[in-house]
């Protein structure tokens, strides 16, 4: 096309000898900039001026589009990003306490948090992609930090084929120590549902859980979806990653297809527009049973543990987030702040309340969880005993997983899945939990972790 058709003044048209009718093809020609529809070629080129504004509109989109493109990182890039942010675990040890050390570790917990908020950030635009060797790597993982950590069933989130394919494999080579529970990207829900594939599909090693839908971003990157801005950045009240239609046709999709799911919802707002998803699901298509999840649920309110509680949902949560979200007041404020966490609350309304670490952002460990869940220092009426937490971890956990007569209880007639810990957790004081460690690890009868004895 010419500068001249982008002139202040009128272009000159090139003249277009007259088309007789028979030489037209048979559809008219359309002028996609202006929208309209033409019976000849030549009374399309004299329509050109009236195009003018579609056609500058048109030339800026796309524009702007190569710009925000050219801005973009690669995926590979993305997931180098996620890779350098998660720091490594390493277990607290006993140490006189020094005002140089405690203010070294209040600069080691403010750093790892940010590596966190930026893995969380990140995380949630990376696609699929995996390095070769992803196999070692979750045997490392479940060999040694699963196993040494006391877990005997671990409910796995996987994004792509590469991570079933590399459990698929451990399985078949009798390499996979533990149980594990898959839960699904939504990126696979139409291979799941197209194969027919149902939860509970496998055995008692390796089986076809939940599909994991993400419905909203992070507290710490303030894009949790909140009903109300946040108390410390009031231009933003975080976003949805889906809208209610999209939300509501997928949650459809998968239960209609017999598919447990688990969707990530960590704002008021982003809880109840998955609440509504649920309700709508599950008018359309009535299911006893069902075991669908919220993960996370951090920022709720009454109206919202009531309609979670109507639709039988469990809350999946992670109790280390009480001490590492320090900052949850700044987020929230002091009003709504009551209300993020609020586990007690939840399991004394009746809610079937399951717990997990969200590894790697959190430690992995089970007995840490614990320790959190027990010894909270805000919204302290939220605390729950070592018991009642231990409960989230083990026959709340086996619920959740349609698990409970096989596992979660020591009992006749259940697998032969135990941890053995150098301490009673539930006689320690709530403060010492943290101390305890596992002694031995058991998966079907099946020693796959002893601690080594001290010389």
């Amino acid at each position: 096309m010419s500068e001249s058709i982008f002139s202040e003044e009128p272009p000159v048209l090139p003249v277009v000898p007259p088309v007789s009718a028979p030489s037209l093809p048979q559809e008219v020609v359309e002028f996609v900039g202006a929208g309209k529809k033409y019976s000849s070629v030549e009374e399309a080129l004299k329509s050109v001026p009236h195009a003018q504004k579609h056609i500058l509109t048109l030339e800026q989109e796309l524009a702007n589009a190569k710009e925000e493109l050219a801005k973009r990182k690669t995926t590979e890039e993305l997931l180098e990003d996620i890779k350098s942010s998660v720091p490594t675990y390493t277990p607290p040890v006993q140490a006189e306490i020094t005002q140089d050390k405690l203010n070294a570790t209040v600069e080691e917990i403010l750093n790892r948090k940010t590596a966190q908020q930026k893995a969380a950030n990140n995380i949630n635009i990376v696609t699929s992609t995996f390095s070769e060797n992803y196999g070692d790597k979750a045997e490392e993982i479940f060999n040694t930090i699963a196993v040494e950590s006391g877990l005997t069933c671990v409910h796995w989130m996987v994004s792509s084929a590469n991570e079933i394919r590399a459990i698929q494999n451990l399985y078949s080579k009798e390499k996979l120590p533990l149980r594990v529970y898959l839960g699904v990207s939504v990126e696979l829900l139409k291979e799941l549902a197209g194969l027919g594939l149902r939860t509970g599909f496998g055995d008692d090693l390796v089986k076809i859980g939940f599909v994991k839908i993400l419905a909203d971003g992070s507290l710490g990157g303030h894009t949790a979806a909140l009903a109300a801005p946040y108390s410390d950045k009031p231009e933003t009240a975080g976003m949805m990653l889906y809208t209610q239609k999209e939300l509501n046709r997928l949650v459809l999709k998968a239960h209609k297809a017999d598919l447990q799911l688990a969707i990530h919802a960590i704002g008021d707002r982003a809880v109840e527009s998955v609440l509504n998803a649920y309700e709508k699901a599950l008018k359309a298509h009535p299911r006893r049973n069902h075991r669908h999840r919220i993960e996370h649920c951090s920022v709720l309110n009454t109206k919202l543990i009531k309609r979670m509680k109507h639709l039988e949902l469990i809350a999946s949560v992670q109790p280390h987030f009480v001490f590492s979200d320090f900052w949850a007041v700044e987020r929230v404020g002091e009003v709504r702040v009551r209300w993020v966490y609020p586990f007690k609350t939840l399991m004394r309304d009746g809610l079937i309340v399951c717990s997990g670490s969200d590894c790697p952002v959190e430690p992995i460990s089970p007995v840490l969880g614990i320790w959190a869940a027990a010894t909270r220092r805000k919204q302290v009426e939220e605390r729950l005993t070592a018991g009642e937490a231990l409960k989230t971890y083990t026959l709340n956990a086996a619920y959740a997983s349609f698990d409970e007569d096989k596992r979660g209880t020591i009992e006749v007639g259940k697998l032969a899945d135990l941890t053995m810990l150098s301490d009673d957790l539930l006689s320690f004081s709530a403060g010492k939990i943290k101390q305890i460690t596992v002694d031995m690890t058991i998966v079907g009868g099946k020693i796959v972790f002893i601690k080594k004895q001290r010389q």
